[in-house]
């Protein structure tokens, strides 16, 4: 069966260069990321490297609550609700999102200290984190229009410019901090990258104010928050699903497995790059064809793109030892073992991410909602359970299982909507259960025969070659 048997070359390049480019820009980003950290991981202890985590688990989480969702699926739904007055609900919807973080930021002067007990930082990172929460919303809105818009040089060049400067200013600064025996390394680096994305969400936020002009608007409130505060609790549920393993090794382990934890699943979560980019042009494209009645439509892009990004994260798996030991240091080649089983739970990603995007066609945001909360109080209770027994690679296992569990929800979800059949239910049950077996044969193969490793990724290397047309022709219709 071929999977371009509808398809035709679409005519609509800007479309197709402007997700190329995001692309770009997310791998020029994630790359900066890769190739500082042999750097930091020389220069940071495992425990301040374990810091860094939980500050960034904290940030993560944290703002998605003092945002109200408003930079979630529901601020995409506006971009096309209110397609005249975008940059007048980009205005508002950023005025409503400071009020919160600026209320944190008033309560970290007084209550600094006890923020710091609580969150296991220091008293310089909760302020610091407070004024990030109050900043970042102004880039997030604007990148989200801009992605909205097929802006892509826009966001090309803020993206790179906040990653490279970002990461260059954090490596002198904790270098030069090194050298002249700074024992806060951790503040150094966190506070000096801090400070060049706060200065460019300073002046984009100028800058929406400025084109919206508009700082309350009652349509646009209420819209925002109707459509925003599900998707809050569903956006916490998932970032505890994806970040509370951390928070919990940070409790039962301790700090350097932290380190060694999070640097593994940062390194496994590479794929996630490819799968952004890929969904980004899915949603638009599965909210038109299905607003026709093109189911068929739907399937024939989906079933390919999915099976790529399954194929990305294979290869990720097989030669993971290699890239950890690139990366890394000699503490973190131990844990290679955690890359499949991790790598195996952020391919479910994709499959939530595909039932989800049905579920919010038919604006049942509870839905969303109920299921991410559902897999992120399992996985939180299988981590308590398992992590003082098997120690940090539990975690990773705990993972696998919760995002099994969140894709099948959604899949039940969407099937009680009447809109599964959308998707080839059949064939997503029969890759995911490949991935998850192939990420237990990689895991087993780790300890010998490297050279097996090496020629399956030359052949997958070799057949995606094969068949990158009729890939490039499905991207491209998802664009048509």
């Amino acid at each position: 069966m071929s999977f371009t048997k509808k398809i035709t070359p679409s005519a609509v390049p800007k479309g197709v260069k402007a997700s190329i480019v995001f692309v770009f820009a997310s791998v020029c980003s994630q790359g900066m990321a890769i190739v500082s950290l042999p750097i930091f991981t020389r220069l940071l202890t495992t425990e301040q490297m374990g810091i860094v985590t939980t500050y960034n688990t904290w940030l993560n989480l944290i703002g998605i609550i003092t945002t109200l969702g408003l930079t979630s699926g529901s601020f995409n739904i506006a971009m096309m609700k209110f397609e005249d007055s975008r940059a007048q609900y980009t205005s508002s919807a950023l005025a409503l999102s400071l009020a919160p973080s600026a209320i944190l930021v008033l309560l970290s002067i007084p209550f600094g200290e006890l923020f710091s007990e609580w969150l296991d930082i220091s008293v310089p990172l909760v302020r610091c984190m407070c004024v990030m929460l109050l900043l970042n919303p102004a880039l997030n809105l604007w990148l989200m229009r801009q992605r909205y818009e097929y802006r892509y040089v826009a966001v090309f060049l803020v993206t790179v410019l906040n990653s490279v400067a970002g990461t260059l200013v954090a490596i002198v600064m904790v270098v030069w901090a090194s050298s002249s025996d700074v024992v806060q390394l951790t503040e150094v680096r966190i506070l000096s990258s801090s400070c060049v994305t706060g200065l460019i969400a300073v002046v984009i936020g100028s800058g929406i104010f400025v084109s919206g002009r508009t700082l309350f608007n009652k349509r646009f409130w209420q819209f925002a928050l109707k459509t925003g505060t599900p998707l809050v609790i569903h956006s916490v549920a998932k970032y505890v699903l994806d970040a509370s393993d951390r928070i919990l090794i940070g409790i039962f382990v301790g700090s350097a497995a932290v380190g060694i934890y999070g640097v593994l699943y940062s390194l496994s979560s590479i794929s996630l790059v490819f799968w952004s980019a890929i969904n980004s042009a899915l949603i638009p494209f599965i909210f038109e064809s299905l607003k026709r009645g093109e189911e068929d439509n739907v399937r024939s892009v989906a079933v390919p793109l999915l099976t790529a990004y399954a194929v990305v994260c294979l290869v990720l798996m097989l030669l993971a030892p290699e890239i950890v030991y690139l990366l890394t240091t000699k503490s973190y080649v131990e844990a290679v073992y955690l890359v499949p089983p991790i790598a195996s739970g952020i391919f479910f990603t994709s499959l939530y991410n595909l039932y989800s995007n049905l579920i919010l066609y038919k604006e049942r945001t509870s839905y969303v909602m109920w299921a991410t909360v559902v897999a992120a109080t399992v996985n939180i209770l299988l981590n308590v359970l398992s992590l003082p027994v098997f120690g940090y690679i539990a975690a990773a296992y705990a993972t696998l299982i919760s995002c099994c569990l969140l894709a099948f929800l959604q899949f039940l979800f969407s099937k009680k909507l009447e809109i599964s059949n959308a998707l080839n239910n059949r064939f997503n049950l029969l890759l995911s259960f490949g991935v998850v077996f192939a990420g237990i044969v990689v895991n087993i193969f780790y300890g010998c025969l490297p050279l097996l490793r090496y020629i399956v990724t030359a052949f997958i290397v070799i057949v995606c070659f094969a068949f990158r047309k009729k890939l490039m022709n499905v991207y491209r219709k998802t664009k048509a």
